[in-house]
């Protein structure tokens, strides 16, 4: 199967809710082998799709490109921008290219299971696992990972611009509630969870964004992945 991996948010630098430091030569060492190199030894290809801003200094911006190689970038202007920018401007670099199915994530991620070993239907559209405290509510998803295929994308497209300051306003810009805005274009019979367990979409058993701000308790800390431990010190 043809894949690409499109990975979305602020490549290098501080920025975002959080304001908190990414760096891509940090984060992509695990992301090549702990998400990319796995579906490959399956016999998968795969391309490389990045949506992110551009990096301001020239040598570190070459280091990304030579570290990276990816097959497409796209640049958003980061003055207008928001935590939906990037995402949403990602469909530009895959849209139309030869490929059968998207893996859909962040650049600033550490997987803690091999996603090519999970549950994952390429006949659907994979949501990862219902959000914990508000899937009763609000049926939100962690909008971190999704697997897209081809026959999805126009519709996902449409549904994440209807997502936009929904239901909580302009402070709250995400896709959390995507599912119920692509029921809109897909029959639900056409989605699927990889996970049914209820978890939170920063620290979770799959992965742990790559952030110094994370809400921790006793439980939660188990779940951090050890390379953003480290970097941030969180005390496991």
């Amino acid at each position: 199967m043809k894949l690409g991996f499109s990975f979305f948010g602020i490549i290098y630098g501080p920025g975002g809710r959080t304001g908190s430091d990414r760096d891509f030569k940090h984060c992509w060492p695990d992301l090549k082998k702990d998400l990319i190199d796995p579906f490959v030894d399956l016999g998968h290809t795969a391309k490389i799709y990045f949506s992110g801003y551009r990096i301001r200094d020239n040598q570190i911006e070459k280091d990304f490109y030579d570290l990276v190689k990816p097959d497409k970038v796209n640049y958003s202007h980061q003055p207008e921008s928001n935590p939906f920018t990037t995402k949403y401007a990602a469909f530009n670099n895959f849209m139309y290219e030869d490929i059968d199915a998207i893996i859909f994530t962040r650049s600033d991620i550490h997987f803690s299971k091999i996603m090519a070993k999970e549950n994952i239907d390429f006949t659907k559209f994979n949501f990862l696992f219902p959000e914990l405290d508000y899937w009763e509510s609000n049926k939100f998803t962690t909008d971190n990972f999704y697997v897209i295929p081809k026959m999805y994308f126009r519709q996902t497209l449409q549904a994440m611009e209807d997502t936009y300051a929904w239901p909580r306003g302009k402070p709250f810009i995400d896709t959390h509630g995507l599912w119920e805005k692509l029921a809109n274009y897909i029959s639900e019979d056409n989605f699927h969870f990889i996970s049914q367990v209820h978890e939170k979409s920063d620290v979770n058993s799959f992965y742990t964004l790559c952030r110094s701000e994370l809400p921790i308790n006793d439980e939660r800390i188990k779940k951090i992945h050890p390379a953003v431990a480290e970097r941030f010190n969180y005390k496991q």
